[in-house]
């Protein structure tokens, strides 16, 4: 695809302060995506150089947004309190208590990403993402250009694996007790 650009480098005081700043605008002429702006402090670097390094990055920052909408990233509970809520328990939030708090975010950080990993490849390893695709594609005919699974969907698949797993082992035992 090729794209009209349009760059410029500018301040912007109340995100970088004196720190210049190269502000790249991107505009597909036939339409298919809409335009685009990219802010980047590398203000001597080249526009293809600012968009092939956000091109770069863009599977890692989806990642990092997936830590946090799926896994729950953003709000991890793990030695970090504020007060107390009225029935007397700790609340969380961003004051630690000493180096408890420090501690916990360090292992927890490398935890999440093990833990999207396992999923990941238990995920292949079932072979199902074809079928889950066509699966979303009959519950939402609104999101007929989907051809890959989302953390979303492997997260359903290992909660549906799971639950049917459980359902097997232990039957109910009606009438017994």
């Amino acid at each position: 695809v090729a794209l009209l650009t349009k760059d410029l480098v500018c301040l912007w005081y109340t995100a970088t302060g004196t720190r210049p700043v190269r502000v790249v605008i991107t505009r597909d002429p036939k339409g298919n995506h809409a335009d685009r702006a990219f802010f980047s402090t590398r203000h001597k670097a080249g526009t293809r150089t600012l968009l092939e390094s956000y091109a770069r990055r863009w599977l890692i920052e989806v990642s990092f947004r997936e830590f946090k909408q799926s896994f729950g990233f953003s709000e991890a509970q793990n030695g970090w309190s504020r007060g107390t809520h009225p029935q007397g328990r700790p609340k969380p939030g961003p004051l630690a208590r000493g180096k408890r708090g420090h501690r916990a975010v360090e292992r927890t950080a490398p935890f999440v990403l093990i833990m999207r990993g396992i999923l990941v490849a238990w995920y292949l390893g079932e072979n199902r993402w074809v079928q889950d695709v066509e699966k979303h594609k009959r519950h939402s005919p609104w999101n007929t250009k989907k051809t890959h699974p989302s953390l979303d969907d492997m997260l359903d698949a290992v909660r549906e694996a799971i639950q049917l797993h459980r359902i097997q082992r232990h039957p109910l035992r009606i009438g017994t007790r």
